[in-house]
């Protein structure tokens, strides 16, 4: 008989690139947001679950020791979930592309058992198999959350002539000084909700 797994929360996440990972629709907002805080932060369970490519399970986020101390720290009181289980979409070729990662969440401190882990992995199998198939007509990236970051990282390049990874940097330092994400400064920058020349920080 199959474990029951019970969650409260879900997000999956597909991997653009070694720095990027856009929300599929339908992910669960909270859950989105404790993704982008990774990304601005460089750290976090499901950055470890790809780059490791095997689940990262936490507890408890509220008490959690370990590598992710700067992203526990900044997570909010109100922020409502409590365990999660990260597990990476690992393709099937012979190179095991990671494809993106899946995000289980409780709302309640309720640790994911092995049994469990077992019946998420089977269901990360299955949404690779969804996302190979999209990805081979086309509309992989159809559902996924506008992204912003691109557009501001290639203003920041010409206005501080540096390359993608200096403007990325700028953009993660300003981010964290004003405790927010990378992805909500873009899109204020593109909605011109905040002048490009904020992050000049040297400016």
């Amino acid at each position: 008989m199959e474990p029951v797994v019970g969650w409260d929360r879900a997000a999956v996440s597909v991997a653009v690139d070694d720095e990027r990972r856009l929300p599929l629709a339908g992910s669960d907002l909270a859950l989105q947001r404790y993704e982008h805080f990774q990304e601005s932060l460089v750290q976090g369970p499901s950055r470890d679950a790809l780059q490791r490519r095997v689940p990262v399970l936490v507890d408890d986020l509220r008490t959690a020791t370990g590598p992710w101390q700067l992203l526990l720290s900044t997570a909010s009181s109100s922020f409502p979930v409590r365990s999660t289980a990260s597990l990476p979409l690992v393709g099937p070729d012979p190179l095991g592309r990671v494809l993106g990662v899946l995000v289980i969440g409780r709302d309640r401190v309720r640790p994911f058992t092995a049994p469990q882990v077992l019946v998420l992995q089977r269901l990360a199998d299955v949404l690779v198999r969804l996302l190979l198939a999209r990805s081979s007509r086309g509309d992989l990236l159809g559902d996924v959350a506008r992204d912003d970051v691109p557009v501001l990282v290639g203003m920041l390049r010409v206005r501080l002539g540096v390359d993608e990874a200096g403007a990325l940097a700028r953009l993660r330092a300003h981010a964290f000084a004003a405790g927010t994400t990378i992805q909500d400064v873009a899109a204020d920058v593109v909605a011109g909700r905040l002048g490009v020349a904020a992050l000049d920080l040297d400016g």
